[in-house]
């Protein structure tokens, strides 16, 4: 009799948490909303957060952190790489400036190496797309031409001996070292 008592309550506890509401964080939560843009740099920080370090090669970089943002004042998504310059006896960055360039230009190929979405897709638009999010194709097709003229992309090395600082829009080929 005691185990058919127990096994109830045990049901009927079980029963209850079930049925409970959400907290008040959880709630919150389902309840906020969360752009395209949003879904998107959460998804390419992730991503490459995890990539980097891995396909950069040259050896002299750790630590590598990814942050990114849009900044509506500029109309351009804000790609911000930091990393710390530790070389090792294989490493081919000889100085923390040639680690800046080497890094952006792993990036760029890094986010142009992912498959494409649209017609004339730049391939990294991917994070930016859900299963469904639209049925005009010529929609989808303006969007993968227009974001990739917004990120710009930026590297800080810092070093024991002068930090590096560097920049590039994603369509450019020139990188520009900041002093």
């Amino acid at each position: 009799m005691p185990i058919k008592v127990m096994t109830t309550l045990l049901a009927l506890l079980a029963t209850s948490l079930a049925m409970a509401d959400p907290s008040p964080e959880v709630r919150w939560l389902m309840n906020d909303k969360l752009s395209m843009l949003d879904f998107g740099l959460i998804r390419m920080q992730a991503a490459l957060q995890q990539e980097l370090p891995l396909v950069y090669k040259y050896g002299a970089l750790n630590s590598i952190n990814v942050a990114d943002a849009y900044n509506p004042d500029n109309n351009n998504i804000k790609l911000t790489i930091s990393a710390l310059y530790a070389p090792n006896g294989t490493s081919d960055d000889k100085d923390p400036t040639t680690a800046c360039i080497h890094l952006i230009e792993a990036v760029k190929k890094q986010l142009a190496d992912r498959p494409t979405v649209g017609a004339e897709s730049s391939s990294w638009v991917e994070f930016f797309h859900h299963a469904g999010w639209t049925n005009d194709k010529k929609e989808d097709d303006e969007l993968a031409k227009a974001l990739p003229w917004l990120l710009r992309i930026t590297v800080n090395v810092q070093a024991s001996s002068e930090p590096a600082k560097c920049t590039s829009m994603y369509m450019d080929k020139n990188i520009q070292v900041v002093k």
